[in-house]
């Protein structure tokens, strides 16, 4: 009976060592494949404009690293960016014409592994 017992509690230590790794190997699938960005990653928000002002998208990276030299690209959904290219904020020539408006913006300059675009639309503008 005694050899019986020292089997059972055995396989039961073996299982629950053998659940914890499959556990942990499933969360570090899960995240890989979830595209989880280490917590040292800037954010990106692009900030839309005003409809009674110029046309002007900007984007903001946080936190700020004035080491780092980022670089943006923008595209509009429609009209044509006048000027900034290349900078935070951008200038769009395009008709108020009810339609909905945007600009995405990719970053350069930011580790690898960080999310590294952002847009924004205003709809009926």
């Amino acid at each position: 009976m005694k050899s019986r017992r020292r089997v059972n509690s055995t396989v039961m230590r073996m299982l629950s060592m053998t659940s914890r790794v499959l556990f942990a190997a499933a969360l570090i699938v899960f995240c890989a494949q979830a595209g989880a960005a280490p917590s040292d990653c800037p954010k990106i928000t692009v900030t839309c404009p005003d409809y009674k002002g110029p046309i002007e998208f900007s984007a903001t990276v946080s936190p700020d690293n004035p080491d780092v030299k980022l670089t943006f690209q923008w595209t509009v959904s429609r009209g044509e960016i006048k000027s900034g290219q290349g900078t935070p904020k951008i200038i769009v020539d395009a008709e108020r014409n009810g339609k909905s408006l945007g600009a995405s913006v990719e970053v350069s300059g930011l580790p690898a592994n960080c999310a590294n675009k952002a847009s924004c639309w205003v709809s009926h503008f």
